[in-house]
């Protein structure tokens, strides 16, 4: 991160307080090899956060695809690790079963168990906060214990219940619409209120288009058996985007994909299997028929 950037993200009295470890995840002088996980996931972290004599965490608690919610143990494992474990982390969301709002979920209980057992995250502090930022929430404690606390909150804001599963559902994912990686996090609790063969539409701005993760794109015009079969044997030069586009391309395998983004052009969402749109109501007009 630029100067700029750290102080907009800490504030200009902390970063003129403090000394900030701000690395580049790709330089091996800065991570210290801890092990890996039970699942096998190698875990490369952070020598300022290895090394620290107290390590306290910060963070906000949501709904998250591949550890059931944000939080907690989270900020250590993948967070404050090197690329190749970050990456691992993403490959791996594709062999088990991890959905939002199940906080014991696979993932989940590997990362809390990794970091628990190495003592590699004291304390924490993180709250539950509406989708305009308002904090409702704020809890401290135990990495583990605290952050269970906290799910009641974050259910009752991002949770809503559902009598019936519809033909069309529309997933707005703002504030998660800067590009299309970011998108995918809208999929996964539309389709817990979607028909088995309907229609799921897309509606994200994407203004930096598909994303740091530029293979995406074309991970997700690849069948489904032949990616997973790359994943698993390391063939793919982005297994980050290749484990995200398992996900995607098996959501395609039973559902009908939508897209309305002005970021994500019309060629490209066509390779990636989606039928685009240029406003939301032309969409839900077209796809009611």
């Amino acid at each position: 991160m630029t100067a700029e950037e750290l102080e907009a993200k800490l504030g200009a009295g902390i970063v003129a307080r403090f000394a900030v470890a701000n690395y580049p995840c790709t330089d091996p002088s800065r991570f210290v090899n801890m092990g890996v996980s039970k699942s096998g996931i190698p875990a490369w972290v952070n020598t300022a956060v290895a090394s620290a004599d107290l390590c306290i965490g910060l963070g906000t608690i949501f709904p998250h695809m591949s550890s059931g919610y944000s939080g907690g143990c989270k900020i250590v494992l993948p967070g404050v690790c090197n690329h190749a474990t970050v990456e691992e982390f993403h490959a791996r969301e594709c062999f088990s079963e991890n959905r939002p709002g199940d906080e014991d979920c696979p993932m989940r209980k590997d990362m809390e168990g990794f970091v628990m057992e190495n003592k590699l995250l004291d304390f924490i502090v993180n709250v539950v906060t509406t989708r305009e930022g308002a904090v409702v929430k704020c809890v401290c404690g135990h990495p583990v214990e605290a952050h269970r606390t906290a799910l009641p909150a974050t259910r009752a804001i991002y949770g809503v219940r559902a009598s019936r599963k519809y033909p069309i559902v529309v997933a707005v994912t703002y504030p998660k619409d800067c590009d299309f990686w970011q998108t995918l996090m809208g999929t996964a609790p539309a389709v817990n209120i979607l028909e088995e063969g309907g229609t799921l539409i897309l509606v994200s701005a994407c203004p930096e288009g598909i994303g740091c993760h530029p293979m995406l794109a074309d991970y997700c015009a690849m069948d489904v058996a032949t990616l997973l079969d790359d994943v698993r044997a390391k063939r793919l030069k982005d297994r980050n985007a290749g484990g995200q586009a398992v996900l995607f391309n098996r959501l395609k395998q039973a559902y009908s994909i939508a897209l309305v983004s002005d970021g994500i052009s019309d060629e490209m969402a066509t390779a990636m299997g989606m039928r685009k749109y240029p406003a939301l109501q032309a969409a839900v007009a077209v796809e009611l028929q």
